[in-house]
């Protein structure tokens, strides 16, 4: 396998990843998230969003709400992509808290130590928890009387797309987006995983993200068939119920997804309140570092992480009219 293609493969699982065995603890009892398909359902519990884990160190990997330093003054939805440990995403959950933001940090099914994630479909499991957990966030909006936004990560950000698009239920619309590399637009070789599709779908891949950021050692087949599946539903449900106020920020060196597909993909279905803003982590202090990680100031460098940071939260303040954000002193 050429150097190329391994880091490519490493890219993938970067952004990805699910538990690799259902450990001896498991309850018999499935997620009761797993195939919700809107609000009207059921009513959502925290219970229902974040099942048993396998042993405290884990407990910060389930879906959480974070509550706002002040207000609340807007709810957030924050989801993380394949194989990233959901904690991961903290440096984003605090920049909203800081500015306001109850946030609700997603632990999609598969990244958070509950053994029954394993016997389930991994899209069909992503997809229920995420309409789920959007139910929940949107409740607490509501009876606030305050705006809803959401942030993702990757397949996160791919994955609420998709969601948007099925138009299931106009209480998973929200009021701004930020997609951080978002997995709707990836580079080409990307593709030449599928090869490994004839070793069946629990054969995986070993992982070379950092150590401290991945969930799994890798990520199996029917993963990397539910991230594709995600994408081919972002580009065949893509219409006007996408042009949300969103920015799009992404490394143009970025192993997995491409800048200039985002661009091409904002063009073709005229989202005019899209916006891309490419950024650079030559600053990163990760010693394995990767371009698609950009999702933090370990992974971008302090510098560059300060002007992201502070370039969301003027987003967020914006779009959903506050104006200029109170920014605390150093941010």
């Amino acid at each position: 396998m050429n150097r190329e293609f391994r880091s490519v493969l490493a890219a993938l699982v970067a952004s990805s990843a699910l538990a690799l065995g259902a450990p001896a603890w498991a309850q018999a009892s499935g997620d009761p998230t797993v195939h919700f398909e809107s609000c009207a359902d059921r009513e959502i519990t925290w219970a229902d969003l974040a099942p048993p884990a396998v042993d405290e160190s884990l407990r910060g990997e389930l879906t959480h709400l974070l509550s706002a330093n002040y207000g609340p003054r807007f709810v957030a939805v924050v989801a993380h992509g394949l194989n990233l440990r959901p904690s991961r995403m903290k440096d984003v959950s605090q920049a909203l808290q800081a500015l306001g933001g109850e946030v609700i940090q997603v632990g999609l099914p598969g990244h958070r130590g509950f053994g029954p994630d394993e016997a389930t479909e991994p899209y069909v499991a992503w997809v229920g928890h995420l309409k789920a957990a959007l139910c929940a966030a949107q409740k607490t909006a509501r009876d606030k009387s305050i705006p809803l936004v959401f942030l993702g990560f990757s397949l996160g950000g791919a994955l609420y797309l998709d969601v948007l698009g099925q138009q299931a239920d106009p209480a998973f619309k929200v009021d701004a987006m930020v997609l951080f590399a978002p997995a709707i637009s990836l580079r080409f070789y990307t593709y030449l995983i599928k090869a490994f599709y004839i070793f069946g779908d629990d054969y995986y891949l070993n992982s070379r993200s950092p150590e401290g950021y991945r969930f799994s050692a890798g990520a199996k087949m029917k993963h990397y068939k539910s991230l594709f599946r995600t994408i081919d539903n972002v580009h065949f449900r893509a219409s006007a119920s996408y042009n949300i106020p969103t920015l799009v920020i992404v490394d143009p060196d970025d192993e997995l997804v491409s800048a200039r597909g985002i661009r091409k993909f904002i063009s073709q279905n005229q989202l005019d309140q899209w916006q891309v803003r490419e950024v650079s982590n030559a600053e990163s202090t990760l010693k394995d570092k990767l371009h698609h990680l950009v999702i933090g100031e370990e992974a971008l460098g302090t510098a560059t992480w300060r002007q992201v940071r502070r370039d969301f939260l003027v987003h967020i303040y914006r779009s959903i009219g506050f104006g200029a954000p109170p920014l605390p002193e150093g941010y």
